[in-house]
């Protein structure tokens, strides 16, 4: 919490110094940048909400009224079981609401007390599950929060961290770091690869901008640079990056007034700028 304090401090500091040069421009110099460890995760059913469903007695499979994916009540019946007999009837029923995982039934099958006929997850509350290796494992603990999002980078939701493995895993060589998340709205769906991101620390940076200000065309970032009443377009080369800010390598001197916007009224010193443009990019 002090982290974050301190951080949004910082943020608020800066971009306050922006709008008392104009709304819409800003000045390049020192900053801060916030690093972070990704890791890969993958989406699970909440294990404290999962059951296995077994029949109670064996017998002959008759009849099986749902499918993996459908959701059911509790109370449903999943199926109808013969018994040994020949005689009698039995349904299996669900003991919770959710939606079925995995069914392992089939009609004219024979089946034991001892065989998981159904696992059934209540799916407004999944598991991430991340993979984390030993040496990163101490910047996690439990009620940290960690930053998840899906892959292609359209979706994202935050979640607290409920579980760490208290070994590592002896094939993997990683530590299980589980955390739960919202999924009311069923996009995190068990099975889907996401990325999360955990704090590591903040470093100081000796010139940056306002991720505002920062463009990109392809793989070629730029921005626009104001100079008296002109602006002009700009290559840049940039370090690291947060959600807030750029570090700026090449490309504009400590001090640089930027705009949102390019000016129109100076379109030959934006031919100028693109021709230039193959020095822009992205170091690591």
């Amino acid at each position: 919490m002090a982290v974050d304090l301190i951080r949004s401090c910082i943020i608020i500091s800066i971009l306050a110094y922006s709008y008392f040069l104009n709304a819409e421009d800003s000045r390049s110099g020192p900053g801060y940048i916030s690093e972070y460890i990704t890791i890969p995760g993958k989406i699970g059913p909440d294990p404290d909400k999962t059951v296995y469903v077994n029949p109670r007695y064996e017998g002959t499979v008759k009849k099986v009224f749902f499918r993996s994916g459908d959701t059911v009540l509790k109370g449903s019946s999943l199926a109808s079981i013969e018994q040994n007999n020949g005689v009698s009837l039995y349904n299996i029923v669900s003991p919770v609401s959710g939606t079925i995982l995995h069914r392992d039934i089939n009609p004219g099958e024979f089946i034991h007390p001892s065989q998981d006929a159904f696992r059934i997850s209540d799916l407004n509350t999944v598991w991430v599950n991340f993979e984390v290796k030993p040496q990163f494992a101490g910047f996690f603990d439990k009620g940290k929060r960690i930053t998840i999002h899906t892959q292609d980078h359209k979706k994202e939701c935050s979640g607290s961290i409920l579980y760490i493995a208290p070994i590592v895993d002896e094939k993997t060589r990683t530590v299980r770091v589980s955390v739960e998340i919202d999924n009311r709205n069923g996009y995190w769906a068990p099975g889907r690869l996401v990325d999360g991101h955990v704090f590591q620390k903040i470093v100081k940076i000796s010139h940056v901008i306002d991720i505002n200000f920062l463009k990109k065309e392809g793989e070629k970032f730029f921005s626009f640079l104001k100079e008296g009443h002109s602006v002009r377009k700009v290559p840049l080369r940039i370090g690291r990056m947060d959600n807030h800010f750029a570090e700026i390598l090449s490309g504009i001197p400590v001090g640089s007034i930027l705009s949102d916007h390019r000016d129109d009224d100076d379109h030959d010193s934006h031919k100028d700028a693109e021709n230039d443009s193959d020095d822009g990019g992205h170091e690591h």
